[in-house]
């Protein structure tokens, strides 16, 4: 199985919601891609397990976070977060939480995943 998703970095652990897709799954530009997105997985109180958090208090760009795809063209994984999520201790978090551990991964930086609240502001303005 393929295994891709999204996932949020609290208080030192790893709250990702994993989905499974069968290893025929087609997919766009070479990649395979979760339908998971990070905001409704945030409003869905059945969903990240353990966090004891208050999410209605919270945004959920309020805390680090990432998503886990698939590169079919090199049979490996890709993972993009912030860099502040780029430390060794980490990203074994994020691998063991998608059971990655054993498999080819390729970290990359994207900045909408940042926590800086005047970086995704500048990111997202429509008069630039």
């Amino acid at each position: 199985m393929i295994r891709v998703g999204v996932f949020w970095y609290i208080d030192n652990t790893v709250y990702a919601e994993v989905e499974l897709l069968a290893p025929d799954t087609q997919p766009l530009a070479g990649k395979i891609d979760s339908s998971y997105e990070h905001w409704r997985i945030w409003e869905d109180a059945n969903k990240l397990s353990g966090l004891s958090l208050n999410r209605q208090a919270h945004e959920y760009f309020d805390f680090p976070r990432g998503r886990v795809l698939y590169d079919a063209t090199k049979a490996s994984y890709l993972i993009y977060t912030t860099k502040a999520l780029l430390l060794r201790e980490i990203k074994e978090k994020i691998m063991q939480a998608f059971g990655l551990t054993d498999c080819p991964v390729k970290w990359a930086i994207d900045e909408h995943y940042t926590v800086d609240r005047s970086a995704l502001e500048s990111l997202f303005d429509e008069d630039d």
